[in-house]
């Protein structure tokens, strides 16, 4: 026997016979009197309710007009009007205001209120400015040439932004300039490149001439402010007598501006070496700082025409001394400038048209690189008596707030809408006396069903002459196909002749089914199980639901009612199968499977199969499993026995 566990199972309709339908709040607005409901297993029918209206909003500014317990379609869900707690949206109002206390810079809030109020809304412009920190932001809402209106924020940003610097650069430019009668500076292009290619002068006495390095700073915007000044220089001096190894002191450390040397002198007249250090042992001395402008105040614009820094050496006993320089850097620490820069969307305007007392939005905004922290603009602008809110741009909650009072709650069940118990329904007792589980149809039913992996398809209540089943995998492709004609000798022509029919296939994705006919109750796909092999001591019956009812005065009346196959019987197992075969059925237990019950050993000498028949789609009721005893031992062979109900 093979047994089949459903991964999909479908029922194709429900209760197309009559106005019974499975409870879905969202299904119907209108239930008529004596309409039912199926619902966890029971039925209910409306005794009392005629209608369920589409729900009517009151006018602005009235309450609601309906009664505590009345029932409206809202919100595509039948809801009740019913007293209770519960959580409604905050008004704009009771957002957190927008004032110059608060840290605006990351517009946390979904509603800020703007400070004041609208003087004679909408007839002008709207602008507001509110000071955050050092810096002013003014909002305005105005109407653009076209007539529509639009959102603009004015930022005035101040210098409270972070400083940046240049980095260290050496010079694009060096000169030797004249200080005394000592020789120039030779070769002073080697300053630009620390390599040990140096720049020397011959020191006879006295002080040596300047030797300046030029920066270009063209990325210093020109109204920055500057905040500091780091210059280094690598020098040595030439080897000599002994007794004079401190011949050579800087003199002179200086800013150079366009011709004029300028501001603090930075010498510490820190030597140059001694006697023992040769011209290619170079040193760095270094000068300013982050902080330190030199005494002098400078913009970018002052950086940007041969401007640099000046050193010169002092000759500091009476021996003659050669000074090296291999290279200069500097950096430069600056604030960018305030301004004052519209913040909006260009060409796109943020606002798009004026109803009574809301401006709507129109487009997405996009903020400015530069100053992020002031481009939430507004998506929508609220106008009220006491002042003007607006809901930021920043995609942030909205914010509830808890009330008590009338609400209207989701109904959630028959028994919530007055509708009247019925009976029960379940596989063991269907209603009515229809089946409940098929689709109609004329001609040919298509479906297409898919599950991962599944190897057995069972369609159950089939009335047709013609089933043909294409399996595909995952990406597709065809596995294998079924094309089959429907035995019809037996009638096999409408509700009471539909068959089941069960086929296996490889793994599988996707099965696509069309039947020649008028019905197909149940597709189920499935992974395969075989469950032993089935002993021929097999009974089938039927078991019907129609029963007798009896009125207030006793008269019977047969209530006819669909029937169900039964099927029990006993399959063999292998004893080494015992305990996964009996943990298979504790598993499956009441769960609707598969049940083909045919199996290769009761295979005739002409291939057909004596069990074919036993193919159904149902629940194990019962199972009983046991061992069997040969010789005093347990033989290698078990059994179990089961009972079978087909679903209807």
């Amino acid at each position: 026997m093979t047994v089949s566990i459903p991964v999909v199972l479908e029922l194709m309709d429900t209760n197309t016979k009559d106005d019974t339908e499975l409870f879905n709040n969202t299904v119907k607005q209108n239930f008529p009197i004596g309409s039912k409901l199926q619902f966890d297993n029971n039925i209910y029918i409306n005794s009392s309710q005629v209608n369920i209206p589409d729900y009517v909003a009151p006018e602005p500014g009235s309450e609601e007009t309906y009664a505590v317990g009345d029932l409206v379609f809202k919100d595509g869900l039948i809801k009740r009007f019913q007293l209770g707690t519960g959580e409604v949206p905050k008004n704009p109002e009771e957002y957190n205001s927008n004032d110059s206390s608060q840290d605006h810079t990351t517009w946390q809030y979904r509603y800020v209120k703007l400070a004041g109020t609208w003087t004679d809304y909408p007839n002008t412009p709207f602008s507001e400015s509110i000071t955050v920190g050092a810096d002013t932001i003014t909002n305005k809402i105005q109407k653009n040439m076209s007539g529509v209106w639009e959102h603009i924020v004015e930022a005035e940003i101040a210098n409270t932004g972070e400083i940046v610097d240049t980095g260290y650069l050496t010079p694009n430019d060096a000169l030797s300039v004249n200080l005394y009668d000592n020789p120039s500076w030779s070769n002073t292009a080697n300053i630009a490149i620390e390599d040990g290619a140096v720049s020397s002068e011959f020191m006879a006495g006295g002080v040596g001439d300047w030797l300046v390095g030029l920066f270009d700073f063209s990325s210093i915007p020109d109204t920055a402010t500057i905040t500091g000044i780091e210059f280094s220089f690598k020098r040595s001096q030439g080897v000599g007598n002994s007794d004079y190894h401190n011949a050579l002191i800087t003199y002179a450390i200086q800013v150079y501006n366009d011709g004029s040397f300028v501001g603090d002198n930075k010498s510490t007249s820190a030597t140059w070496g001694d006697a023992t250090i040769a011209a290619s042992e170079l040193t760095f001395e270094n000068a300013g700082g982050s902080t330190d402008t030199w005494g002098l105040t400078l913009t970018g614009a002052d950086l940007k025409t041969n401007f640099g820094v000046g050193i010169a050496a002092k000759w500091n006993y009476l021996t003659n001394r050669t000074g090296y320089v291999d290279v200069m850097k500097m950096k430069v620490y600056y604030q960018p400038s305030s301004s004052t820069t519209v913040i909006s969307t260009g060409t796109t305007n943020v606002i798009k048209q004026i109803y009574s007392t809301t401006l709507e939005q129109k487009a997405t905004i996009t903020t400015s690189a530069t100053y992020p922290n002031y481009a939430h603009l507004f998506k929508t602008i609220i106008v009220r008596d006491d002042g003007i809110y607006a809901r930021t741009n920043k995609d942030v909650s909205q914010e509830y707030k808890e009330v008590s009072g009338n609400f209207f709650s989701a109904v959630e069940s028959p028994e919530n809408m007055n509708f009247t118990y019925l009976e029960k329904n379940n596989i063991w007792k269907p209603f009515d006396g229809k089946n409940y589980s098929f689709a109609l149809g004329n001609g040919n039913i298509e479906y297409t069903v898919s599950a991962d992996n599944f190897t057995c398809i069972a369609l159950g209540k089939v009335v047709g002459t013609h089933i043909n089943i294409v399996f595909k995998n995952e990406i597709g492709n065809i596995i294998s196909i079924v094309d089959k004609n429907i035995d019809t000798s037996l009638g096999n022509t409408d509700i009471q002749f539909g068959k089941t029919f069960i086929y296996y296939c490889e793994p599988a994705k996707t099965a696509v089914i069309t039947i020649t006919g008028t019905q197909i109750g149940t597709i189920s796909l499935a992974k395969k199980y075989d469950l032993g092999a089935t002993n021929l001591a097999l009974k089938h019956g039927i078991t019907s639901y129609s029963r007798f009812e009896f009125d207030e005065f006793g008269n019977p009346s047969f209530v006819e009612r669909p029937t169900a196959i039964t099927y029990s019987g006993s399959c063999d197992i292998l004893m080494n199968d015992y305990d996964d075969v009996l943990r298979f059925f504790q598993y499956i237990d009441k769960k609707e499977v598969v049940i083909d019950g045919t199996d290769n050993n009761n295979e005739s000498a002409d291939g057909k199969n004596f069990l074919n028949s036993t193919s159904l789609i149902g629940r194990f009721m019962t199972v009983d499993q046991e061992t069997q005893i040969k010789n005093e031992d347990i033989d290698q062979i078990a059994k179990y026995t089961f009972s079978v109900l087909e679903i209807i």
